[in-house]
């Protein structure tokens, strides 16, 4: 006798079926976008000043204002002196290891690929500095959308990265006072990941009509983030800005604050796995440790695997930090949730001295916009943004509701994409035969049972094109990812 159990499941994160507010077919064929669904900012009176700042500027004026050095990956000489636009280093790697670059210093870079030292396929900013892609090939203009600095590995790079990340943020000489800024790349793992055929018609390689590649195989895909901190903790202060992080498959960025002020602010997040952003503190006790998460575009966090059972987020609260400020950002179509807020504290006194703002962001086709501990079960919380008031542990919570129907950034996703993942549906079939030759055998020698599980999806982490990634920039005024301003 044979028993074959097939069943699908249609989830309930699209078009409002769980939130019952959005409807896709509306949003996709409005007309461009409105700002009408901006909120005054004194609704944020009750948070941190951080919170309350309504553009994509940063909340901590310092810069580095060292000697300046420019690397050209097309021009550039690894022989030369980097200090000026014709006598530009080659690699960024080798000019960070230079010895005449200092902490403070300002490294440029113009459009092209970096892939690191002998094209391994990363980089690993080891002191204080200013990394700024997005100028010109001749240094005389600086815009990241038009010139597009890359750290794009691919196939090739599978054999000399290992799990290194894109980069790698690790100084050598540790400084609380020490500021590293990374401003204006393109970070994407995407022509290195391995990808089903595309192929609508088969089932097998989750191919929604229209996206360039099938489904991530993330069984072979190899494992590393665009952004993390190596194997050591950062201290001091960190900015990461203007930048696109995509296609990665495992994480955006994860990173460890040893102690500072960090700023993660207009940037563009899609197509990560795992999560956009996960940050934790390092020290014993999280004073002095903070995290501005503003005016980001986070979309496409996908879950661990194909068969979308945890992780998918695309801002993590973790513990260990003593304020986290999340505000003026879009999150949608984050696979499992925009935001967790599972983590607690074991020491009492420091959970209950957390400071959790949440503000001024706008959400649609999430699983849930919040992701929160059942109090007393075993499942999770699916929380909408107009519940966040009453989340008992975040302090300022004003401000946060559905994008607008009508907002340009619906006509700006890949189409494709959105269309496939606002139908995902994921299919499991489940055959089991009691009176199988090997299941006869195990039964004889008393072992368990046998069956197969074959789950296919429809969609699940399809690269996403680069284009339209950039194209993000701008699309939402007051919120998510606005056009770089130097």
């Amino acid at each position: 006798m044979k028993k074959t159990l097939t069943t699908l499941l249609s989830l309930v994160l699209f078009t409002g079926l769980c939130f019952g507010q959005f409807s896709f077919n509306r949003a996709v064929n409005a007309a461009s976008s409105a700002a009408n669904s901006a909120k005054s900012a004194a609704n944020s009176a009750k948070s941190s000043s951080s919170s309350s700042n309504s553009s994509a500027k940063s909340s901590n004026s310092k810069e580095n204002k060292g000697t300046v050095y420019y690397c050209n990956a097309a021009t550039g000489s690894n022989r030369n002196d980097g200090k000026s636009a014709s006598t530009a280093f080659k690699e960024i790697q080798k000019l960070i290891n230079s010895d005449f670059v200092k902490d403070g210093d300002i490294i440029r870079v113009a459009e092209g690929n970096y892939l690191g030292y002998m094209n391994q396929g990363f980089i690993e900013v080891t002191k204080y500095v200013t990394v700024q892609g997005g100028w010109s090939s001749d240094f005389s203009s600086w815009d990241p959308v038009k010139y597009q600095t890359m750290i794009q590995p691919t196939a090739e790079q599978k054999g000399t990265n290992g799990s290194k990340a894109l980069l790698s943020l690790k100084p050598t000489t540790p400084n609380q006072n020490g500021l590293m800024i990374i401003d204006g790349f393109i970070l994407d793992m995407g022509m290195e990941n391995d990808y089903m055929r595309a192929d609508p018609k088969d089932e097998r390689t989750g191919t929604c009509e229209g996206c360039e590649t099938g489904r991530l195989m993330d069984e072979q895909s190899p494992s590393h983030c665009g952004i993390n901190g190596g194997y050591s903790n950062f201290s001091g202060k960190l900015i990461i800005r203007n930048c696109v992080i995509m296609n990665c498959n495992n994480y955006g960025i994860q990173m460890a604050n040893n102690g500072g002020h960090w700023e993660i602010y207009n940037n563009v997040f899609v197509a990560n796995r795992y999560a956009a952003c996960e940050i934790r503190g390092a020290k014993a006790t999280p004073d002095g440790i903070t995290l501005d998460f503003h005016h980001n575009t986070v979309l496409f966090s996908w879950c661990r695997t194909k068969v979308m059972e945890d992780m998918g987020y695309g801002f993590r609260f973790m513990n260990g930090l003593q304020q986290e400020d999340v505000h003026h950002n879009i999150f949608g179509c984050n696979n499992y949730g925009a935001i967790d807020n599972c983590r607690y504290d074991s020491n009492k006194a420091v959970e209950a001295a957390k400071i959790q703002n949440v503000e001024n962001n706008l959400f649609f086709m999430n699983n849930a916009d919040m992701v929160l501990p059942a109090v007393g079960g075993g499942k999770w919380l699916m929380v909408k943004n107009d519940q966040f008031e009453d989340v008992d542990r975040i302090k300022g919570y004003e401000g946060n509701k559905d994008l607008p129907t009508n907002s340009k950034l619906l006509k700006l996703i890949n189409q494709p994409q959105l269309k496939g993942y606002a139908n995902l549906k994921i299919k499991s079939n489940t055959s089991y035969d009691p009176n199988s030759a090997q299941n006869q055998f195990r039964s004889a020698i008393g072992a368990n049972q046998v069956g197969t599980e074959t789950v296919r999806v429809s969609m699940y982490g399809n690269r996403y094109p680069v284009a339209d990634a950039i194209s993000l920039f701008g699309a939402e005024p007051g919120y998510g990812a606005q056009t770089p301003v130097k």
